[in-house]
């Protein structure tokens, strides 16, 4: 994704912090990623996911916005 401004005060994790807070594995954080369904920037090789945009994904699945199971 391009054109992002971080806050100061933002928490930004890898695709491993994410997947071990979630309980899954790097692979279905990827595969969420790549279905549009988690936000996510790439400045280099490495992934990062902003904690405000992992608890929008996590809200809206717990909120049966998503029918995917987790």
């Amino acid at each position: 994704m391009n054109n992002l401004q971080l806050k100061s005060d933002q928490v930004i994790m890898t695709e491993t912090q994410v997947a071990k807070m979630l309980n899954v594995s790097i692979r279905t954080v990827r595969n969420y990623r790549k279905a549009g369904k988690l936000k996510y920037f790439q400045p280099s090789k490495k992934v990062y996911i902003c904690m405000s945009d992992l608890l929008e994904f996590v809200t809206g699945r717990v909120n049966g916005h998503n029918k995917e199971q987790v």
